[in-house]
């Protein structure tokens, strides 16, 4: 099984990009507290729902698949997302909901996190190449174990 490690590379940073702009995007709108519960359902649902066929499909060994798919990234992703709503949160109660701020002073509040949202970038960068190479390899050697047995 051969893997092409820059489509593979492409298409996850720019799933991963995508979920990151549009949290920290509508974090500077008024329906960005609505988004947030909205994105942490639908992932709840997700993990749910992929947990529970690959444990249908395959047992017992379905719950190593599934931490397979997960490992390494996931100790990356899980921090980033987890402030990455927690900044985006407090972002959006103080654009709007902690009293009337100037056009200026919501500049002034934005450039405030813009160093959080360029670290959180950067780890989100580190766990796309974590998640493309050693995640891939990882999950070859697992699907291939099932296939021996």
């Amino acid at each position: 099984m051969n893997i092409d490690y820059g489509s593979l590379m492409k298409y996850i940073i720019i799933r991963h990009l995508k979920e990151f702009a549009m949290v920290w995007i509508s974090c500077c709108m008024v329906f960005g507290m609505p988004l947030l519960s909205l994105l942490i359902t639908y992932k709840g649902i997700c993990i749910g729902f992929t947990l529970s066929s690959s444990i249908l499909c395959y047992g017992f060994k379905g719950v190593t698949l599934y931490f397979a798919y997960i490992f390494p990234q996931c100790i990356i992703y899980i921090p980033v997302y987890i402030l990455m709503v927690k900044k985006g949160y407090e972002l959006c109660e103080s654009l709007y909901f902690s009293g009337k701020i100037s056009f200026k002073g919501k500049k002034n509040v934005v450039r405030e996190y813009l160093p959080i949202l360029l670290i959180l970038l950067l780890f989100l960068g580190i766990g796309c190449i974590v998640e493309t190479y050693i995640n891939s390899a990882l999950v070859r050697n697992i699907v291939g174990w099932f296939m021996k047995q």
